[in-house]
C-alpha cells in the first residue's frame, strides 16, 4: 500500500518529455483532423456557415488536446502550453456566452465577451508563438497557431 501511495505521488504513468508531447500532439491532432477535414487554416470551404459550425464543434476537441499536452509538457514547454489551454478554454467559454449575448440582444455583454476575448489573445500572443515553433521544431508539425506556410 505504500508503494502504491508513493507511486501516486510521484506520478508514476504520466511522463513529461519532448516524445511523450509530441505524442500526444501527433495522435490527436491526426484524429481532429480526420473527425474534422474541412477544419484547417488553409481549407476553402464552399459553405461559410458549415465552416464555422465544425470550428466551433472542434475547438472544444482542440482545448482537449493541449490539455493533454500540458500534461505530457517538459518544463520547458509546460507554462507556455498551459497558458494556451487556458486561454483557449476561457475563448471557448467566451463563445458560448457572446452568442447567448446576441441571441438575447444583449449589445454590452456581447462586446464585452469580444473585447474580453481580443486582450485575452494579445496577453497570451507570446505563449502562443513559442508553442507553435516547439510544434514545428521538435514534432515534425505543422503550426497549429500562426498563418505561416505550412513546409
Amino acid at each position: 500500500m505504500a508503494l502504491a501511495a508513493l507511486a501516486f505521488a510521484t506520478g508514476c504513468g504520466s511522463e513529461r518529455s519532448t516524445a511523450a508531447y509530441c505524442k500526444a500532439y501527433n495522435s490527436g491532432f491526426d484524429r481532429i483532423k480526420s473527425e474534422y477535414p474541412d477544419v484547417d487554416q488553409y481549407s476553402h470551404a464552399k459553405n461559410p456557415l458549415l465552416l464555422l459550425l465544425r470550428t466551433t464543434s472542434a475547438l472544444g476537441d482542440i482545448v482537449a488536446l493541449i490539455g493533454d499536452m500540458a500534461g505530457a509538457a517538459p518544463d520547458d514547454i509546460k507554462t507556455d502550453t498551459q497558458r494556451v489551454h487556458d486561454s483557449m478554454r476561457k475563448q471557448l467559454d467566451l463563445v458560448g456566452g457572446t452568442s447567448g449575448s446576441a441571441a438575447t440582444g444583449d449589445l454590452k455583454g456581447l462586446l464585452s465577451g469580444i473585447g474580453g476575448a481580443f486582450v485575452d489573445s494579445i496577453t497570451n500572443a507570446g505563449a502562443y508563438q513559442r508553442m507553435d515553433a516547439y510544434i514545428v521544431a521538435n514534432c515534425g508539425g505543422r503550426h497549429m497557431f500562426s498563418a505561416s506556410p505550412q513546409t
